[in-house]
């Protein structure tokens, strides 16, 4: 499966990309009003892309670009039918039958979310995808988890050294796994509570990046 191309949101003049944890529900879903999007991407199975903007502490959905069999009124507003692919930021060729623009459409959403800017240089596997293929975030340097309620933040963490801690946690496992001499390699950290590892349910069970999610509460 080829790997998902993210969603997006602009924090205080910033652009992030909002990282979904498996299974997670969307911010934004388009069936629930109206939208059928298609695929016609392989990096795009869920058929759009949205960009979301906080402004005055606020959730606003901003731009949604969307594969639709037909074009729909949304916000009292009419898409804009793309004739051609476009290349995004990030170098992926995208298809979109519509966009819309300066939605400035208030997201009533109640939950948490985690947004990450500046990715990792991938030199080794340690689960930088999950199961959705999406981006996880510790394949991120700068990460923060935002708190809303009803579509108002209430709440930032930075959870960047976290994530950075688990990067090393995962090297190890990878380079135990794969059983190459660790012992004259340099991994340290700190050994509280926090960073400690889960119990191993069997001796040879190595841990994906989700069971320290929640472990660690990220």
């Amino acid at each position: 499966m080829t790997v998902q191309l993210s969603d997006y949101i602009y924090y205080n003049d910033k652009e992030y990309s909002l990282l979904y944890k498996k299974n997670q529900n969307l911010v934004f879903d388009p069936c629930d009003y109206g939208f059928d999007p298609n695929c016609n991407l392989s990096d795009c199975y869920k058929g759009h892309i949205c960009t979301y903007e906080i402004h005055d502490n606020k959730l606003f959905l901003n731009k949604l670009e969307i594969n639709n069999k037909f074009p729909l009124k949304f916000n009292k507003k009419s898409p804009t039918k793309i004739k051609f692919l476009n290349y995004s930021k990030k170098g992926r060729l995208k298809g979109f039958k519509y966009i819309y623009k300066n939605l400035k459409f208030y997201v009533n959403y109640t939950g948490e979310i985690l947004i990450g800017r500046f990715p990792c240089f991938y030199d080794f596997d340690y689960n930088y995808y999950n199961e959705n293929h999406l981006e996880s975030p510790h394949s991120f340097q700068k990460v923060y988890k935002l708190f809303f309620r009803r579509g108002k933040l209430v709440k930032i963490v930075d959870v960047s050294n976290k994530l950075e801690h688990l990067r090393k946690v995962l090297r190890m496992e990878y380079l135990h796994k794969n059983e190459l001499n660790t012992d004259k390699m340099d991994f340290s950290y700190k050994e509280d509570e926090v960073y400690r590892r889960p119990k191993p349910l069997y001796e040879e069970r190595y841990y994906t990046a989700e069971d320290y999610y929640k472990r660690w509460k990220i």
